[in-house]
């Protein structure tokens, strides 16, 4: 007791007793799990040997997601394939993918891969450290694959040996199932099952640590950049709830276009874009999955992207794309036409625009409605003419019933954010997000300081655009989260930038909640120093 006073922290200690003598030969600060971490940073301010600054310096950020692990919602229905040894903890949701470089391939297209071996070796280092999960049919608990996946972090469940993984025909074969190479998988490392599909994943373990929402409440106190998450479906947007995240920062729309359940409005939409009835029936479509999101997304913002073209088309391009080929066809067509600027492709994406809007406002009809929420983004890709025309349509939705609350920011990329200040008078303003290259966050890259120079100048002309009208401006960047050091990096240049958010993935969020507020305490004790 009188060490851990002297020193401040938990005390690993050596001793002896010789001759009915107990000695203290030597004492070091002692080794601990990201959860005995946070606990003992906890423990030690409540007894008053630590200042809260100090106890949010104690606990190292990446540590934190010791206690992020996913767990699979054991409400939710769910098919069992198989049973193996939960190898390491979590749950992990994806494609399944047989070979190292099929995993690297989704990680590149930005898509979750479950690797799935007969059993690895080192020349699948790359694959796992590519895939969300990793599975084998052979293997025990201090398995290449056992040791490998807790090491990075990853989700695994090894030894399922009643699982056939056939390299030949790149398919997972059980008495009953047969799961191909690309379709979706869940498997569960915290029980050693893996299940058909995507089964909803909940964190809802950490709504039951007071220390972890003790560390989150004195984090967001003193940071002055928030954090915001990523959130395409009802599912990710509950992780953010059960994480007691603030808000979501980026929710796509391709995906929810893009389904087989909504395939017939699309198609219409996409032949006869100058029809209200076709709109309003894909609004009809819509309207119910906007309400689902909005129902379990966090209380604060939820900034929903309208279609986005180039998303569109790449999502398209896909081979796990879930349209027919008609409707594939038909809206690859108009989305290549609004690029060229060919006639009627600006028509079809303005009336998908038109019909997102109005399910956006039919959602919240009759819903609690925070200031701010939802926040409807505009596409990084669409030309500056186009935003008076979205303007436009936004007002529309607005007289055809919208909540007040509805309003209308950029998500911009690339050169486009120097222009931004010629956006600002057509948006009902919350705010512009820029979503930044990974290359511009590594501290080597040569054009890091031009980037920076061309951003802060549109951050300048931005604010001075939008006068005395409310403007939050925020750094989307969910390439740079993948690398260690990734977060402090992209705090570090909001901070360093004067921004207000950063957007992140759901489990990369409250990492981010604490470097913002550890960057501004190492900032403000330098400035002491």
């Amino acid at each position: 007791h009188t060490l851990e006073q002297q020193l401040g922290d938990m005390q690993d200690i050596e001793f002896t007793i010789e001759r009915e003598k107990l000695w203290l030969l030597q004492t070091r600060t002692g080794k601990r799990s990201g959860r005995a971490m946070l606990k003992i940073a906890c423990d030690l301010q409540r007894e008053g040997q630590l200042a809260v600054e100090q106890a949010l310096l104690r606990v190292e950020a990446g540590r934190l997601s010791e206690l992020l692990h996913p767990t699979v919602d054991r409400q939710a229905p769910r098919i069992v394939l198989g049973r193996g040894l939960p190898a390491s903890p979590g749950a992990a949701t994806g494609r399944l993918v047989l070979s190292s470089e099929a995993a690297a391939e989704l990680r590149r297209r930005g898509e979750a891969a479950i690797l799935a071996r007969v059993e690895t070796s080192s020349d699948d280092i790359v694959g796992i450290q590519a895939a969300v999960g990793v599975l084998t049919a052979r293997g025990g608990m201090t398995s290449h694959a056992a040791v490998v996946a807790r090491g990075m972090g990853r989700s695994a469940v090894v030894g399922a040996s009643a699982l056939q993984i056939d390299y030949a025909r790149q398919e997972l074969r059980t008495r009953e199932h047969v799961v191909r190479s690309g379709e979706v998988i869940t498997i569960d490392g915290n029980s050693g099952e893996v299940l058909l599909g995507a089964v909803p994943l909940r964190t809802t373990h950490l709504l039951h640590n007071p220390d972890y929402g003790q560390l989150m409440g004195w984090a967001d106190a003193r940071a002055t950049v928030g954090v915001l998450a990523e959130a395409d479906t009802e599912v990710q947007a509950q992780l953010c709830r059960d994480l007691g995240l603030f808000g979501i920062g980026l929710s796509r729309s391709e995906r929810l276009l893009c389904h087989p359940e909504r395939a017939a409005a699309l198609r219409e939409v996409c032949e006869r874009p100058q029809q209200d009835a076709a709109v309003l029936r894909l609004a009809d479509a819509l309207t119910p999955r906007y309400r689902a999101l909005l129902a379990a997304a966090p209380p604060g913002p939820v900034l929903l992207r309208l279609l986005e073209p180039g998303a569109a088309r790449a999502l398209l391009a896909a081979a796990d794309c879930e349209l027919g080929d008609r409707e594939r066809l038909l809206l690859s067509r108009a989305l290549t036409a609004y690029r060229d600027g060919a006639p009627g492709g600006a028509a079809v994406v303005r009336a998908l625009w038109q019909a997102q809007l109005r399910a956006v406002a039919r959602a919240q009809l009759g819903e609690p409605a925070p200031a701010g929420r939802p926040l409807v983004l505009v596409p990084s890709s669409v030309a500056l003419t186009e935003t008076a025309a979205l303007a436009e349509l936004l007002r529309a939705a607005r007289v055809s019933g919208a909540a007040p609350a509805l309003q209308l920011g950029a998500l911009l990329t690339g050169p486009d954010c120097v222009g931004c200040a010629e956006l600002i008078p057509h948006l009902d303003l919350l705010g512009v997000a820029w979503d930044e290259p990974a290359a511009a966050a590594r501290p080597d890259e040569p054009d890091r300081a031009r980037r920076t120079t061309e951003l802060a100048a549109a951050i300048t002309s931005a604010r001075a655009a939008a006068g005395s009208r409310e403007l939050r401006l925020g750094l989307y960047a969910p390439d740079n989260l993948n690398a260690a050091g990734s977060e402090e990096r992209l705090i570090e240049r909001a901070d360093h930038l004067g921004l207000d958010f950063v957007v992140c993935p759901p489990l990369r969020a409250p990492i981010a909640r604490l470097l913002a507020a550890q960057v501004r305490l190492r900032a403000a004790a330098s400035r002491r120093l």
